[in-house]
């Protein structure tokens, strides 16, 4: 059961309950109802009329209502065969705003993840960008997410020093040149697209990827944990990079995460090795609020509780300096969360290291009803799987006041 709390929120625990508890990013369905989608798929594999008609067969194993990293369609060919694909469709559009290179790198990268994180390896890609008429001058840098950074007539305005004036055009250009390098990445073709230059209003393009792949688990990985005394294994190092989460709590300029090409393959093949190895029993991948995300989510979702101690992860070169608060949100690229029983972890990690990818066992799941969070035994948030009312208007005020 989840501690009686003695005293208020700190500050790393308001930006992760109202992080993952009030942002649309963790909480989309607050906004859309997916029973919808959820009806409309059990209406249409009751009535099959699809496939009476005409062979195929397509059931959504898991699909939107589930909020997982990505879909899996079980497809039924008209030879009998049955295959498994994985779908994710990802969008990261306030940073490309920001930086457009890098931002829309990692749009491809984290959707590849996603596809991973269910059990999959990522086949090919279709992509959608919306942009400003392609002769508009634009700012392009921290202040492009800035509502103060506007003069007496309110256009926008550089006021940090760090921001570049282009071309709709040109910043259009930095992103297809950084979706494509991700692409070169992964050995992945750009199979199908759309784009649009009408955007009239607003700096924010719209930087949509999608992500085919196929299932090589014997069945869909779900974030949600399974079992106390599993442990929790992270693939991938953290480095100083990403911090869209604190900077939507506390007002701080947005530092988007950096495309790491590389490392998303290194990663990725350690995470494919632990898949094929039968043992890994949930799985993540992570992107918006890093580590409690990643954690905190599947053990909301399977009502357990974990104990982590984040001086366990594993960390970048350079990266001495990062602060509880960095290990905890930072958003860097190319990492995977899994849970392993504890008698296959030694088989895992080593699978893993064949492979090149770093990985480390970081906790373990629990009985409770929380996720404590320590530095090197050091208490550093204690987040709740369902804050309450009470808890949610402190960190409203909270948020509030660092803002």
């Amino acid at each position: 059961m989840a501690k009686t709390r003695s005293r208020p929120f700190n500050t790393a625990e308001v930006i992760g309950i109202d992080g993952l508890f009030k942002n649309l990013h963790h909480n989309t369905g607050a906004a859309i109802d997916f029973r919808v989608f959820k009806n409309l798929h059990d209406g249409l594999m009751a009535k099959k009329k699809w496939y009476e008609a005409f062979g195929p067969n397509c059931e959504v194993v898991v699909g939107p209502w589930h909020d997982d990293d990505a879909g899996v369609l079980k497809i039924t060919h008209a030879n009998g065969a049955v295959t498994y694909d994985v779908i994710k469709m990802e969008s990261h559009c306030s940073p490309s705003s920001v930086t457009p290179f890098d931002s829309a790198a990692t749009g491809v990268g984290g959707a590849c993840r996603d596809v991973i994180a269910m059990g999959g390896v990522p086949l090919y890609i279709t992509d959608f960008l919306g942009v400003m008429p392609l002769d508009r001058e634009i700012i392009v840098g921290p202040c492009a997410l800035n509502p103060k950074a506007v003069d007496a007539d309110r256009n926008k305005v550089c006021v940090c020093g760090k921001c570049r004036v282009m071309t709709s055009a040109a910043r259009t250009n930095e992103m297809v040149r950084g979706m494509e390098a991700m692409c070169k990445a992964w050995d992945l073709s750009v199979a199908a697209g759309g784009f649009s230059a009408s955007f009239k209003d607003g700096l924010v393009p719209a930087v949509v990827v999608t992500v085919r792949g196929e299932l090589i688990s014997a069945k869909p990985l779900m974030k949600a944990v399974q079992k106390p005394g599993n442990k929790i294994i992270v693939i991938g190092a953290t480095g100083m990079d990403g911090n869209d989460t604190v900077h939507r709590t506390q007002g701080i300029a947005m530092i988007p995460a950096k495309a790491l090409f590389e490392e998303e393959i290194i990663s990725a093949k350690g995470a494919v090795a632990a898949v094929r190895s039968g043992f890994v029993v949930s799985m993540a991948d992570f992107g918006a609020a890093g580590v409690a995300a990643a954690i905190s989510e599947g053990v909301r979702k399977g009502g357990l509780g974990a104990e982590i101690d984040l001086g366990l992860l594993p960390m970048m070169s350079g990266a001495d300096e990062i602060t509880s608060l960095g290990k905890l949100y930072n958003e860097t690229q190319a990492r995977y969360r899994i849970e392993v029983e504890p008698q296959n972890v030694e088989e895992v990690l080593a699978r893993i290291a064949d492979t090149g990818a770093i990985a480390n066992v970081v906790g373990e799941i629990t009985d409770g009803r929380e996720t404590v969070y320590r530095d090197c035994g050091e208490e550093i948030a204690v987040l709740p799987n369902e804050p309450t009312d009470e808890d949610m208007r402190e960190v409203a005020e909270a948020v509030a006041a660092m803002t």
